[in-house]
């Protein structure tokens, strides 16, 4: 019953507009109540993914690129430690590229959902960036536990959370709303693997090396700013 109901408001209302309406009322508190410039508008697929997921760099950035990963996904892991920082630096941190980080859960990888459920109560508290470092580095271990809470606890903890407040969120799973968001997009993207990126609407399957990264954003980068 509940299903068919979901499915009925998926048609009443669209999919896009549903999705506005869960990262709104979704979002972490401190995106609701502080920041003093608008988000990003970022369109993908026909989809409204403004406010949705985890903006870093410049909103008058030239060229936008959107990551959708599952923080069990290996490529995904790959891509966070080791492509990303590089481009982080060159493109990001100079101002050219506005990156959008999209959290999802499929169920492909074991406790993957669970992990974007930390993520999620961590950004409850500002700190989505730090959390997302330390569980792409143990993603070895908690994808090979029955019970990864305690892991979760242990760096929430390294990242400066108040460990009470983010065990209360996780346990009641008051962010998992935005998680189920995002993964209906991405479902509907037709999300094959991941990670997916979308730069400048381009879809983009896959880790690639950071060269074909770099090349790629360059040559964007250069033609937006002509």
């Amino acid at each position: 019953m509940m299903a068919r109901a979901s499915h009925a408001l998926l048609r009443a209302v669209g999919y896009s507009a549903l999705l506005s309406l869960l990262a709104f009322v979704a979002r972490p508190l401190e995106a609701q109540t502080t920041g003093a410039t608008a988000p990003r508008h970022v369109v993908v697929g026909g989809i409204d993914l403004t406010g949705v997921g985890h903006d870093v760099g410049s909103p008058t950035a030239p060229v936008v690129m959107v990551n959708f990963s599952d923080f069990g996904c290996p490529y995904c892991a790959s891509f966070s430690r080791e492509t990303y920082p590089a481009l982080a630096r060159e493109f990001i941190a100079t101002g050219q590229v506005f990156y959008k980080y999209v959290p999802i859960g499929l169920g492909t990888f074991f406790n993957g959902k669970q992990a974007a459920r930390a993520s999620e109560c961590a950004a409850e508290q500002g700190k989505f960036w730090p959390m997302h470092e330390r569980l792409y580095a143990r993603q070895r271990d908690w994808t090979h536990m029955l019970r990864a809470l305690p892991l979760f606890q242990e760096e929430a903890q390294r990242v400066g959370l108040d460990s009470a407040a983010f065990t209360r969120c996780y346990e009641t799973r008051v962010t998992d709303r935005r998680t189920e968001g995002a993964s209906i997009v991405a479902k509907r993207l037709r999300l094959r693997a991941t990670p997916l990126f979308y730069i400048d609407g381009r879809a983009v399957e896959g880790a690639l090396p950071l060269p074909q990264f770099q090349s790629l954003l360059r040559t964007l980068t250069r033609e937006k700013t002509r």
